[in-house]
């Protein structure tokens, strides 16, 4: 564009130049002939005429190229200046993306500052539901003082809440008159059903004792497996829990357990593992087994089990050792 403006500028003082030479030997010539004879002897006035028209001419096809040489540099000036608003532009987008990348990290940070907030606040409130639990035992539920009994019910709270509902359950499978071994004919069955919403499964004939109080475990045959089948133990947990004491515990749970699926805060499973007492990691499996296979909750349980969710309780901490294959069989990964 340098060169352009040099060359274009360059015609137009040439052109500017004829121009001024024309009108000069046509002024000379009107003004003063005898000067003007010095340059033509003969026929000054045609001569004069001419040369003035030529310079004329010349200055205005100069005048006409220099026209188009403005006309060009103009074009080309309007290209650069495009080129220079593309290169803004470019810059501007590039810009804007990163605005709009550094805002997209600060929203996606923003989300993930309110997901934690309301997990934190979440599992605070699941902790308060767990202390708020207020279990009074079935079994034995007297105060003993001085050698008598007091009269007094036992309402236990947190681990103990826990401990004394285990304890219960032992008592109940081999309990003739509240428990599994009492008698129950049609019209007691069809009671069980409409209170409970599933069957009574009678015991097996020829079942010994089941339950050792002293240990709070259940006994084992004689070749060291459980007496009771899946079906059996799954019906004893949910016969039992039936207690609502802890109803409202669990279904806080639920609601803990699916926010942590949804989120994808599988991590966080071994803390909260950890906070909880050894007899709450046992019923709270109890309960995974049998009362998590809804067409809701199962989704749940997949997902503890998929992330090992108190695949670490020791065998002696269940009712019976074999257990832990109920969640966890043997060719399952991890076990």
């Amino acid at each position: 564009m340098r060169w352009l403006k040099w060359k274009m500028n360059s015609i137009l003082g040439i052109a500017i130049l004829l121009d001024v030479s024309a009108v000069s030997f046509y002024l000379l010539s009107v003004i003063k002939p005898s000067a003007a004879q010095r340059f033509f002897s003969e026929s000054t006035p045609e001569y004069v005429n001419g040369v003035s028209v030529v310079l004329a001419s010349l200055s205005g096809v100069l005048f006409v190229y220099v026209a188009f040489l403005g006309q060009r540099w103009q074009m080309l000036f309007q290209q650069q200046e495009i080129r220079d608003n593309r290169k803004e532009i470019r810059f501007s987008s590039q810009e804007l993306r990163g605005r709009i990348e550094t805002l997209t990290e600060q929203v996606i940070q923003m989300d993930g500052d309110v997901i934690y907030q309301n997990f934190f606040r979440m599992l605070d409130q699941w902790c308060l539901f767990r202390d708020a639990v207020r279990y009074s035992p079935v079994a034995n539920n007297t105060v003993r003082q001085s050698g008598a009994y007091s009269g007094k019910k036992i309402v236990a709270t947190r681990e103990k809440a826990f401990t004394y509902f285990m304890n219960d359950l032992i008592h109940w499978v081999d309990d003739t008159e509240n428990g599994w071994k009492r008698t129950m004919d049609v019209l007691k069955e069809k009671q069980f059903y409409t209170e409970n919403g599933y069957a009574w499964q009678p015991r097996r004939s020829g079942l010994g004792d089941i339950g050792d109080v002293a240990n709070l475990r259940f006994l084992k045959s004689r070749d060291g497996e459980s007496q009771l089948t899946k079906n059996e133990i799954t019906f004893i947990i949910r016969a039992v829990s039936s207690e609502k004491a802890f109803d409202t515990y669990l279904q806080y749970s639920y609601h803990l357990f699916s926010y942590m699926m949804e989120k994808k805060l599988s991590r966080y499973l071994p803390t909260l593992e950890a906070g909880m007492g050894k007899h709450e990691r046992s019923f709270f499996f109890y309960q995974l087994v049998a009362q998590f296979d809804g067409q809701e909750r199962i989704k749940i349980k997949e997902w503890l089990q998929q992330h090992r969710f108190l695949a670490g309780i020791p065998e002696e901490d269940f009712l019976s050792p074999e257990h832990k294959v109920l969640l966890y069989p043997p060719d399952s990964i991890g076990a």
